[in-house]
């Protein structure tokens, strides 16, 4: 999972989260954040953690459907090797 979240962050150009909340062994992360040279993008990230506080499961969902495809495209390129590229938009 570590792998996947810091591959994801390497991606932004900048990355701002606006709100937090939780709710049992799910946080909440709204983020704002621009990538691909200036690309502008919004989204949420859901981190679930198991019974030892560990996240054991990461959603990252990003609003503008192109800018959605290029980073789960991206990231498919990236973790070539490392994670099933099925998990990822083919691009």
């Amino acid at each position: 999972m570590k792998v996947i979240l810091a591959t994801a962050s390497g991606i932004y150009d900048s990355l701002a989260f606006t709100h937090e909340a939780g709710h049992g062994s799910r946080t909440y992360l709204e983020l704002e954040a621009t990538a691909f040279d200036g690309v502008t993008m919004s989204g949420i990230r859901v981190l679930t953690k198991n019974v030892d506080g560990k996240i054991a499961r990461a959603a990252i969902h990003h609003r503008r459907q192109g800018a959605l495809h290029k980073f789960s495209g991206e990231l498919r390129r990236r973790l070539d090797g490392t994670v099933d590229s099925s998990y990822f938009h083919g691009g």
